[in-house]
């Protein structure tokens, strides 16, 4: 798992300063970092936050935004009722449709 996290950022680290080489692409970040932060990231910092992931963080994140009460499903098709769509889509009985 260290490896992953890793890899994981270096992979943001590289596809950014690639990104970064656009003119285009750097006038976007610092105008979608000024209008939507209270304070204007620049590139190194945003770099640098994510030097700085660990993997409880990963993994606390991960908690928050995988609970069954924050799960969305949307289907299409002819379902008799309710059960019919949990067992089609693997869905265990917890969970609420």
């Amino acid at each position: 798992r260290a490896q992953e996290l890793k890899d994981a950022k270096e992979y943001v680290r590289g596809k950014t300063l690639l990104a970064m080489e656009d003119s285009f692409a750097r006038a976007e970040w610092y105008g979608q970092t000024t209008l939507f932060h209270e304070k204007e990231k620049t590139i190194e910092g945003y770099l640098k936050e994510i030097a700085e992931v660990r993997m409880k963080d990963v993994e606390q994140v991960a908690q928050e935004m995988l609970r069954s009460t924050k799960l969305t499903i949307a289907a299409i098709g002819p379902y008799a009722n309710k059960e019919a769509l949990k067992k089609s889509a693997g869905l265990s009985s917890r969970f609420t449709i």
